[in-house]
């Protein structure tokens, strides 16, 4: 293959038409439902459709450096991304205004439809590859999206700690004999999953109180899935804090639940 081929980036034509004329779109509705109360009070019809072109602009670059990078090597940020967009999910809702009933049912709906849809389609297909019933599958699904995003800090860490340490590709070794003691770990307060809980909490009356209702739901679900892993790694800490005490010499074996274990105990994540 040759430098020119590898510098072409390969895009679907009609899906970035699509993805323009919803943006485009998007600015006229925007404009045509907030120039008049822009006008009247602020002084500026076109405030708010500064401020949208303003963020459409923002996407079309961070959609120009996806294209450039590869949706491989974008994969390898969803965690870290999805914690970041956690800690900003509480000063988005309560900063950002919310739109009116026309806005939320000509773009945030058709926009919420489309997203949620496809994910749901693919995971009811998915279970259905598998022998199971697609409609279980579907009220399934906020607890899989729950503890994907629970268990988000984990998995973020351990890519920061991939590119921190230039690992390679994982190798299963043994977790047995005379060096069986590095692969225990100190099992820690959940300090992240307790703040994002707690953020994801305070996000859900904010949402609803800032007109985001179509938000309020996900901020329900962020909630849940962040309180269950830190529930979750909380008890397993109290439980070898009791065996340590009942011990009475220091710390002992016992590990701290896995990503095997977690998973164990979480609905199934299976697709094919």
């Amino acid at each position: 293959m040759n430098d020119s081929r590898k510098a072409t980036i390969a895009y679907d034509p009609v899906l970035l038409a699509a993805i323009f004329g919803l943006v485009g779109f998007g600015l006229v509705m925007v404009y045509s439902s907030s120039a008049i109360t822009a006008q009247d009070k602020l002084g500026d019809g076109f405030f708010f459709l500064k401020r949208q072109a303003f963020a459409a602009a923002i996407g079309l670059v961070a959609m120009a450096v996806s294209m450039k990078l590869g949706y491989r090597r974008m994969a390898r940020l969803a965690y870290p991304l999805l914690v970041a967009l956690s800690f900003l999910l509480l000063p988005a809702l309560a900063l950002t205004p919310g739109g009116n009933n026309i806005t939320m049912l000509t773009i945030d709906l058709p926009l919420l439809t489309a997203t949620t849809g496809s994910l749901a389609a693919f995971y009811m297909e998915a279970e259905r590859a598998q022998g199971r019933s697609r409609i279980r599958a579907l009220f399934r699904m906020p607890l899989v999206i729950a503890f994907g995003t629970g268990i988000a800090p984990h998995l973020a860490k351990a890519v920061i700690d991939g590119w921190r340490n230039n690992a390679g590709e994982f190798v299963r070794t043994p977790k047995q004999g005379a060096n069986r003691a590095r692969y225990k770990a100190a099992s820690q307060t959940p300090w992240v999953e307790i703040i994002l809980g707690l953020i994801s909490l305070a996000s859900i009356p904010v949402s609803y109180w800032a007109g985001h209702w179509f938000a309020t739901p996900f901020a329900v679900i962020f909630t849940a899935g962040y309180a269950y892993v830190a529930l979750l790694v909380s008890s397993e800490q109290s439980r070898r804090r009791r065996l340590q005490a009942n011990a009475g010499n220091g710390p002992t074996d016992t590990p701290v639940p896995s990503q095997e274990g977690i998973n164990q105990q979480s609905p199934q994540l299976e697709v094919s």
